[in-house]
Order: C-alpha cells, then sequence, then structure tokens
C-alpha cells in the first residue's frame, strides 16, 4: 500500500498541474486518475493528434528527437484530458488557429502516456526550461504555459507567425 502511495506522488510530482485561469500558481490534476491512465500503458493512452499541412491526419514518434521544422512550422500542444484549461485551449484557441494557419503541423500530446511524457520533458529541457504544469505550447523556440483568457491565443498566434517567418513559408499574409 505504501509503494502505491509513493508512486502516486511520484507521478503527480512527474506530471505537474493544470495551469488556472487567470492565476499565477498552477493546480493540481487528479493524480489517481493520471496514474491510473499511466498503468494502461503507452499504447492504451495518450497517442498524439497530428494534423499537418492540408489538414491531413498524420503519425509521429513521440520518443523520437525533436522535428525538423525547418521545413514545416510546427506546433506542439501538450495537455492533459482531464485539465479544464487544456480542454479549453484545445476545443477554443487550437481549432481557430489551424484554420488560420493551414500551413502548419499540429502535434498535440497527452502527457500521461510515458512517450508524451517523455517528449514533454525532452522538449521543455532544450528550451532550458522544467516542465510543471499544462497546458503547453512550444513553437519553434516558443514556450507558452499555461491558459490566460485572451492572452493565450495572442501568444500563440504571434509565434506562430514568428515561426512561419523563420522557416520562409509566410504565407499567412
Amino acid at each position: 500500500m505504501k509503494t502505491v502511495i509513493l508512486g502516486l506522488l511520484l507521478l503527480a510530482m512527474l506530471l505537474g498541474g493544470c495551469a488556472q485561469d487567470n492565476a499565477s500558481a498552477p493546480g493540481m490534476v487528479d493524480s489517481s486518475l493520471r496514474a491510473a491512465n499511466a498503468t494502461k500503458g503507452a499504447d492504451a493512452i495518450g497517442a498524439d493528434n497530428t494534423t499537418g499541412a492540408g489538414g491531413r491526419d498524420a503519425r509521429e514518434n513521440l520518443t523520437g528527437g525533436s522535428v525538423d521544422s525547418s521545413t514545416q512550422p510546427t506546433v506542439y500542444f501538450f495537455y492533459l484530458s482531464t485539465c479544464g484549461f487544456c480542454q479549453k485551449q484545445k476545443k477554443e484557441i487550437n481549432p481557430q488557429l489551424k484554420a488560420e494557419f493551414p500551413q502548419v503541423k499540429w502535434v498535440e500530446v497527452e502527457v500521461t502516456s510515458a512517450a508524451g511524457r517523455l517528449r514533454w520533458q525532452q522538449m521543455m529541457g532544450e528550451r532550458n526550461q522544467t516542465p510543471k504544469t499544462v497546458p503547453v505550447t512550444i513553437i519553434g523556440p516558443d514556450v507558452i504555459s499555461g491558459y490566460y483568457a485572451g492572452e493565450t491565443e495572442t501568444k500563440i498566434r504571434a509565434a506562430i507567425k514568428a515561426e512561419i517567418m523563420r522557416v520562409g513559408q509566410n504565407k499567412s499574409e
């Protein structure tokens, strides 16, 4: 029993929390649900949702290194299915930006899977940041953490435009 409790506490610490709307401190997400999902294995949950240019679906190996975004701008969205703010961004902001920037590839990764958590930790580490909370949106060198009404969409849009210019695909104007 002690082992199970310690395992749940460790998992909760590794996965962080869900950033609260208009708050500065992250809130913790239900660790028991996360632990239950983690025991199912990476194949059962947390598969990434990837949408490329033109709306086509694609699969990507989450355990591999960072995608070379030198040929196509890529947005990585790290989330928990139990995080209300993650779901808010996923349903309200992301679809609008996908429609506005169809040339951008979107990779949505649930961090409860081992592969998703590894990818989240790796990509944050490459940007000298520690993964602590979700939602997290990574676009090129930019990291947008949390969901803040009126700010998150603006920051993501600006990062996408900068990444499009960086890769030489300035088709949004």
